[in-house]
Order: structure tokens, then C-alpha cells, then sequence
């Protein structure tokens, strides 16, 4: 049950998923090709294609976590609720459902983008750049992925809890609106306020607020920030699981 239900919140948050992401490879492959023409109308065309990669890039971000969004609200207060709440499934099982899916919706996402990246901008030597920058820096740029995953992970979560908290104070939208920002909000300035703290005691942390833009954070740091969007996204994953199995007002 727990795969059917993982499918059905997967394909329906990628109904239009294909679609954007295939105009996106679409201009990211004609970006590419207007790089060989050398002309006033080359020029314009490659810049026209890489603003619309770009534009597509943000479209199809917001389009997967709008329906994302919608989905979640549909399945838990609005009609499609009273069905879901008739399977012969706990609250908890429909809750992993939910955040597996979503997990897999970054990861899809994420996919899409960088290939449409590599098409678009990728050349022999910018090829050869990265895989000088990966030799020298394997284990920094191992954590940054990891970290920067783990955070948009734990942002849908965020963006779940904050609409069940903010349900079971109103059902009004304002109040799930400010349970998101004040979940996300308060998150990242914890971590800001811990990164101050050991700045205060370890030389590689301090370097974090003093050094210049573009350095690479030492491994350390990173694997401090990876460590803390584990311990928030289990504690979003408890926080959403007990309080969708504590029950919850329907329209």
C-alpha cells in the first residue's frame, strides 16, 4: 500500500513535470547551439535561450512544489481526505508517503536542472575544470551536495508541518503561511547562532565569518551543517508524523 500511495503523490505532483522539463532541455540544447553563431542575431539568440533555461529552471521548481503543496492540502483537509482516511492504512503510513515522495520529487527536480545544465553550458575545458576542482576538493563538494539536498528536503518538510500546525490553530491560510516561515526561519537561524558559537573556539569556523567570498568552507563546518539537517529533518519527519496522527479537522 505504502508504494501505491508513494506512485499516486509522485505522478500527480508530476503531471506537468515532463512537459516543463522537456521545453527546458529543448532551450538548454538551442542555448548550446547558438553558442556557434557568430553574429548580432547569434548573440541575441543564445542570450535570449539562456535567460528562457533559466526562466524554465525556476518554473519548473515552483510547479513541482505549488503541486506539491496542493496535493498535501487536498489529501489531508480538503475532499480527497475523507477517502484517504478510509484506507486501511495508519496515519503514519500516509504521512511516509508524503515524505518519500517528496523526496523523490527533489531528486527528480535536481536531476532535470543539472542535465539541462551540462547541455547547455558544459565544454571540454569547463569539463576539465571540474574534475581538477573535484580531485582537489572531493570530500568539501561530496558534503555541499549532501547538504544542499538535505535542505530542500527538510524545506518540504517545513512547508508540511507548517500547514499542519498552522491547521490545527485556524483554517484559515495566514496562520499555515507563518507556521512555514517561523519553522523555516527559526531553523536557519539556529544554525547561524551554533556556527557564531563555535566560530568563538575553533579556528575553522571562525574562518566561516572571516573569510573572503568564494572560499571553499573547510570539511569540518560542512559536515557540522549536514549533521544538524539530519537532526532537524528527523525532527520535522516526528513532529509531522505525530501530529498528523493526532487528527485533524476536515472541510
Amino acid at each position: 500500500m505504502l508504494k501505491q500511495l508513494i506512485k499516486l503523490d509522485f505522478l500527480w505532483c508530476n503531471h506537468s513535470f515532463l512537459y516543463i522539463a522537456g521545453a527546458n532541455l529543448l532551450s538548454a540544447l538551442l542555448t548550446r547551439l547558438s553558442t556557434n553563431w557568430e553574429s548580432s542575431l547569434g548573440s541575441f539568440m543564445r542570450h535570449f535561450f539562456s535567460s528562457l533555461t533559466i526562466t524554465l529552471f525556476f518554473s519548473l521548481s515552483l510547479n513541482v512544489l505549488a503541486r506539491l503543496i496542493i496535493n498535501f492540502k487536498n489529501k489531508t483537509f480538503r475532499d480527497e481526505s475523507y477517502l484517504f482516511r478510509t484506507l486501511p492504512v495508519k496515519a503514519s503510513e500516509l504521512w511516509n508517503a508524503k515524505v518519500l515522495s517528496s523526496v523523490l520529487l527533489v531528486l527528480s527536480v535536481s536531476a532535470a536542472i543539472l542535465l539541462c545544465l551540462a547541455v547547455s553550458t558544459l565544454t571540454p575545458e569547463l569539463w576539465d575544470a571540474f574534475k581538477a576542482l573535484v580531485q582537489a576538493y572531493p570530500l568539501e563538494i561530496l558534503l555541499f551536495v549532501l547538504l544542499v539536498f538535505l535542505e530542500f528536503c527538510s524545506l518540504t518538510l517545513c512547508i508540511f508541518d507548517g500547514i499542519l500546525l498552522g491547521h490545527q490553530k485556524s483554517q484559515k491560510p495566514l496562520w499555515s503561511i507563518l507556521s512555514v516561515a517561523g519553522l523555516y526561519i527559526g531553523i536557519q537561524l539556529l544554525l547561524l547562532a551554533l556556527l557564531f558559537l563555535l566560530s568563538r573556539f575553533s579556528p575553522a569556523f571562525s574562518a566561516l565569518f572571516s573569510a573572503a567570498d568564494g572560499t571553499i568552507p573547510d570539511p569540518a563546518v560542512l559536515a557540522f551543517a549536514l549533521v544538524y539537517y539530519l537532526f532537524t529533518f528527523a525532527l520535522l519527519y516526528l513532529l509531522g508524523r505525530r501530529t498528523l496522527a493526532s487528527g485533524l479537522d476536515v472541510n
